[in-house]
This record gives structure tokens, C-alpha cells and sequence, in this order.
């Protein structure tokens, strides 16, 4: 009887055992489990703007663009390297493991597989090597309308000449220009707005003379314009054109320093100006946002100076948020913006700023306001409603302006 008690009694503790040590197990794996997830909210309540956020913005696009970028096979769009797809076309991005796996196996791999491995170059910036991921283009016929119609984005770009005047040039695809053939049956065009309200001075006679005549022969009906009207007429509000036509000029006879509104900066400016402006279109995208950040952010007034600050209530926050953007001022308009959500407490320290943007941008591009008009679902490209009024779009151009 003793040696079957002993028996039960180890058996026994060798389960307690067993018991305390899986326990142990589980109350390791929650640690762990939890120490990683409070390490993931440690990283999500550092602020994303420390200090001031433009130093921010302009760090992080530095950053960006130091860090190289990845080269779409179906477009040869230059995307950030840390994306997984292309943000054009949507095509699938190679990866850094799987393009130095590829080109630490070419040199044991036979011709045929080299040609189709993905090429890792290296490209120095600032002192500092960035990888470049440029694999291998794909063929014209094997893409799809999207993926098309980005590729033939550059098609048409501004070069210079011998004399340092700008020009159109038209690529033919692989750094060669285009066919005579497919200029003839294909010409290209430039579009140019011009605004058809002002007359000339001689027309402005004929009518002036027109209507003295016709004041001797006719009685007039004078109206009273109501007080109201008066003191809202004395207001200065933005006039935009109402008559607009659209002109097509062949880019041949077209100046490459017009835009589609009117002359550019690069009209009165000198060479070395225009050789900087064309380096830095033909540069790669996170080259040219990182420039576009630097350029904006010595645009913005620190908040230190000033700042403005917009109360919406979120029922009512697009209409209340294009009233706003309507009146304020044209010196205001670079200052720093603080968003205010009435009936809710929390202070703006760049989330609610952020959030605003997108809730508006969101409810301006509705289907249901129908201020713009969706013209390709496939691509979510957008274009002005022609019945939308002209004061709705001036808060609208506004509001997106400031975001960028």
C-alpha cells in the first residue's frame, strides 16, 4: 500500500508540474504578447509632426528620396521603395529580397535566366548609396488601357535647344524621338483657355453709340436696386470668367512656356533658370516631391506667428468649411490652420487638421454633391461639373490648394 501511495503521490506532483510548467508557458507568451503590442502602441502615440511640421515634412521627404526608388515594369512610374504596388497602373512591385536573391543566383544561372532576372543598380545621392530596383520593361501588346496610358505619360515633355529656348519633344519610346509618320497622322496639341468677355476698344464704341440711340426712341423701365443688394454689391468678392472658349494649338506652333491659363514663370526666365526646371522634370518622382515639400514649406507662416482656426460642426462641415475657405483673405491664405470641432473637446495638434482634410475632400468628390463628375471609374479621374456654380468652385480650388 505505501509503494502505490508513493507511486500516486509522484504522479500526482508530475502533473502539478507539468500544469505549473504550461501555465508558466501561457503566462510567458501573454507577456510577450503584450509587451509587443504596448511596444506598437508606444510607436503609434509618438507624434507623427514632432516639433515644427514642416522640419517634418521636409525630413521625411529627404528621406524618401535618399532612400532611392522602385521602377514599375508595366509603366516606369518611379515609386517609393517602401510601397508594395504600383500607385499608376497597380502593378506589382518587385521586392528588395527577391531582386538580390535573383542577382546573387544570375552568376551560377545560365543566359537565358539572366535576361529575365531584375537588375539592382546602385545610384549615389548626397554622399549616401540608395538602391534602385529597374527590372526589366514589358512589352506594349501585354499591357493593359491603364497601364498604356501611363507609359505614354512622357510622351510629350519640354527640352531645350542650342539657345536655350524651350520646345516640345515627342519620345518615340527607349529614349528615341517620334516617327515622322506618327507625327503626321498623329499631331499633337496644346490647349489653351481664353476668357471672351473683354472687348475691343472700337466694339465698346459702337455699342456705347448703339445705346444712346436707342435711349431716344425707347422708354426705360428704371428699378430701384434694394438696400440690401446695395451694401452686398459694395463687398469685394472674386470675379471668375463665365465665357470661356477652348483653344487647340499644334504643338509645333504651341510656346512651351504657356500654360493651358496663361504664361508661366519660365517665360521671363533666364537659361540657367529653364536648365534647372528641365532637370528636374526628367528627375525621378521622389526627387521632384521632395523639391515640390521644399518648395511649399518655405511658403507656409509658422504657427508661431499666426494661424487661423476654423469652428465646423460636423453635421454641417462642408458647407461651414467652404464658407470659411471663401472669405478669408488673400494675405491669410498661407498661415497655419488650427481645425476646431464645435460640441467636442480635444485640441488640434495636427490630427484633426488631417482628418478634416479628409472628411471634406471625401464629401467634395460625392456623387451626391455632384460638383465634379466622375469620367473614368477605372482610374477615378474627376473633372468640373459644368452646372456647378463659381462659387463653390473658388472655395474648392482653395481648400485644395491648402492641402497641398
Amino acid at each position: 500500500m505505501d509503494g502505490e501511495n508513493g507511486t500516486t503521490t509522484e504522479a500526482s506532483m508530475l502533473y502539478q508540474g507539468i500544469g505549473m510548467l504550461l501555465l508558466c508557458v501561457i503566462f510567458f507568451v501573454v507577456w510577450l504578447m503584450a509587451c509587443r503590442r504596448n511596444r506598437h502602441l508606444l510607436d503609434m502615440e509618438v507624434p507623427l509632426l514632432s516639433g515644427e511640421s514642416v522640419d517634418h515634412r521636409i525630413d521625411a521627404a529627404t528621406r524618401e528620396a535618399e532612400a532611392g526608388y522602385t521602377l514599375c515594369a508595366s509603366c516606369a512610374f518611379e515609386n517609393f521603395k517602401r510601397f508594395e504596388y504600383c500607385v499608376l497602373c497597380g502593378d506589382k512591385l518587385p521586392s528588395l529580397s527577391m531582386a538580390t536573391a535573383e542577382v546573387d543566383d544570375g552568376s551560377d544561372e545560365s543566359e537565358q535566366e539572366q535576361e529575365s532576372a531584375r537588375a539592382v543598380n546602385v545610384v549615389a545621392s548626397d554622399a549616401r548609396a540608395s538602391l534602385v530596383m529597374s527590372p526589366r520593361p514589358r512589352k506594349m501588346s501585354s499591357l493593359s488601357r491603364q497601364q498604356r496610358r501611363a507609359r505614354n505619360r512622357r510622351e510629350w515633355s519640354r527640352k531645350l535647344d542650342v539657345e536655350g529656348n524651350l520646345f516640345w519633344y515627342r519620345s518615340g519610346g527607349g529614349n528615341l524621338p517620334a516617327s515622322s509618320e506618327a507625327d503626321a497622322l498623329m499631331p499633337g496639341y496644346t490647349v489653351r483657355f481664353k476668357v471672351l468677355e473683354e472687348k475691343e476698344p472700337e466694339q465698346e464704341q459702337g455699342d456705347e453709340e448703339a445705346q444712346e440711340q436707342t435711349a431716344d426712341t425707347e422708354l426705360v423701365l428704371a428699378v430701384e436696386q434694394p438696400k440690401e443688394d446695395k451694401e452686398n454689391a459694395d463687398d469685394p468678392k472674386p470675379v471668375l470668367p463665365t465665357d470661356v472658349q477652348l483653344e487647340l494649338v499644334e504643338a509645333s506652333a504651341s510656346d512651351p512656356t504657356e500654360f493651358a491659363t496663361g504664361k508661366s514663370t519660365l517665360a521671363d526666365a533666364g537659361a540657367e533658370r529653364r536648365k534647372e526646371a528641365v532637370a528636374l522634370a526628367e528627375s525621378d518622382f521622389p526627387s521632384k516631391y521632395a523639391h515640390f515639400v521644399v518648395s511649399t514649406a518655405s511658403l507656409i507662416v509658422p504657427a508661431e506667428v499666426e494661424f487661423l482656426k476654423l469652428s465646423v460642426h460636423r453635421e454641417f462641415m462642408l458647407e461651414e468649411s467652404m464658407d470659411h475657405m471663401y472669405c478669408i483673405q488673400p494675405k491669410n491664405l498661407r498661415s497655419f490652420m488650427r481645425i476646431n470641432f464645435l460640441d467636442e473637446n480635444g485640441v488640434d495638434a495636427g490630427g484633426v487638421h488631417r482628418e478634416w482634410f479628409m472628411l471634406v475632400n471625401e464629401l467634395l468628390a460625392s456623387p451626391t454633391l455632384q460638383l465634379f463628375k466622375c469620367t473614368n471609374k477605372a482610374d477615378q479621374s474627376y473633372f468640373l461639373n459644368p452646372q456647378s456654380r463659381a462659387e463653390d468652385c473658388y472655395p474648392t480650388a482653395r481648400s485644395i490648394a491648402n492641402a497641398l
